[in-house]
Parts: structure tokens; sequence; C-alpha cells
């Protein structure tokens, strides 16, 4: 049997395999073909170059993630009998948490409950409520992963930490998140657009680039951000006196090592 620490670091090997896809390797900084940009203000889709300067290697950090984890936030719950199409429409516009908590489950080997079924699960509110906060806090989120895996026999520990006030620490930060190999979910402004707040999925980093699992995109799974975008979200949310935060996962050691 693997030892705790080797499947610590592929965490798809923590609960068995759902079948996703290890991540296909980047081919290098090109635009995708036929994706199609849905915002003046979204960066350009490219694939992480695993090339440096003059063709040599550089470090990358990559956390197992593939488009069969990703979840989008407006279509996922079309079939959700529980809801009219109005009350899904209103969860969907704030549904990159409980989106990110599936991509998060479903990158450890475990099932994704419904968006909704997630929301619930936690007492959110729901869009058959026709008031209230639709969007969740880490704590939330947290409380979704953990209590998705119990059903499912198995132990998972959530945390969530506020990021430094100084981007370019922040950013640091992030890269050694990514290194441990935990599945770790950025709050953060929404950096595809000028939103205050939005849940995203670290797919991998390197020291330019940030590459995430966006629930916001149909085709969200390799999704690419600078640092200098980064820094415009980080900046944007915190002048409004919100935290920037990350929050990440890890499996009940004495159980893993079972």
């Amino acid at each position: 049997m693997p030892s705790v620490f080797s499947r610590m670091m592929d965490p798809r090997t923590w609960f068995g395999d759902n079948k996703a896809k290890p991540a296909r390797r980047p081919q290098g900084p090109q635009s995708t073909p036929g994706r199609t940009q849905t915002s003046r203000s979204q960066p350009t889709d490219q694939r992480v170059s695993s090339q440096g300067k003059k063709g040599k290697a550089v470090a990358e950090c990559k956390i197992p993630q593939s488009e069969d984890t990703h979840i989008h936030q407006y279509s996922n719950d079309k079939n959700v009998k529980a809801l009219s199409e109005t009350a899904r429409q209103r969860e969907a516009q704030a549904n990159c948490g409980p989106s990110s908590a599936a991509i998060v489950l479903r990158s450890m080997g475990l099932k994704a409950p419904s968006l909704h079924a997630l929301r619930t699960s936690v007492g959110a509110v729901t869009g058959n409520q026709k008031s209230g906060v639709y969007a969740i806090d880490p704590g939330q989120l947290i409380a979704m992963v953990e209590q998705a895996a119990a059903k499912q026999g198995h132990k998972v520990h959530g945390t969530f930490i506020d990021l430094p006030r100084d981007a370019k620490a922040a950013w640091d930060q992030l890269q050694g998140r990514i290194y441990v190999g935990m599945p770790t979910v950025l709050l953060t402004g929404n950096m595809s657009s000028r939103g205050p707040g939005h849940y995203v999925v670290i797919d991998g980093a390197r020291s330019d680039k940030l590459q995430i699992n966006d629930p916001q995109f149909e085709d969200g799974h390799d999704r690419q951000h600078d640092f200098q975008e980064f820094k415009a979200a980080f900046e944007r949310r915190q002048k409004l006196g919100r935290p920037n935060r990350i929050i990440s996962f890890m499996p009940d050691l004495a159980k893993a090592g079972r």
C-alpha cells in the first residue's frame, strides 16, 4: 500500500479514482482554438508552458486536475427537480462556492452531490428563498466538502487562512500551497471580470502564471492568469475591506494510512 505521504501528494488516490484523467501535459502558451472570450477583461485562455526561455525546462507544480473534475456553476443543476428555473438561476449566479467544493470532491476521487444538495447540507440560502445572501462563506464551503466526504465513509479536514495584505507575498504563499499538493480553493476578486468576490480551484502554478479551474465558465478547467491579473483582483477585493483567502483540504491521516 502506498505510504500516507505519497497518497497525500496525489489527491486522486486518497479515496479511490472517480475516473478523472490526469491533466494533459501543457503544450505551450498558445491560445486554444475554438474558445471564445466572454468579456473584454477576460485574459486569453492559454495552456501553461513547461518550457522556459531558450527551451530550458522550468519547474512546474500541478495538482491532478482535468476537465473531468470541472463543474459549471450555471448549468450543473439543470435537472434538479427541487428547483424551478427561476430558483435555479438565483443559486447559479452565486454557485462558484458550491461548484468549487464539488471540484475538490471530484479531484479526491469522491462523488459530488448536486450544487443544490451541497447548499442544503450546510443550511445555505437556496433559490427557493426569494431573498437572502446566496453567496456562501469559506466555513460553509469547508463543511460542504467535509460532510459530503463523511457520507461516503471518508474524513477530510478543511482549513482557511487569510492571505497576506501584500499581493506579492500572497502570490508567493499560493505557490507554496500548490507545491504541498493539497486541493486549494482561492477566494479573491474575479480575475476575469471586475467582480468583488469569486471562488476558483487552483490547478497549478509557476512563478509567472496561476492555472485555475474556474466554475463560471463552461470550459473553465484550464484558465490561466498572470501576477498582474491576480494583483488587480486581489487589491480590488481588499479595497472593499474583504479578506482574500485560501481554503485547503487534507484527508484524515490515520484513516488514509489504513
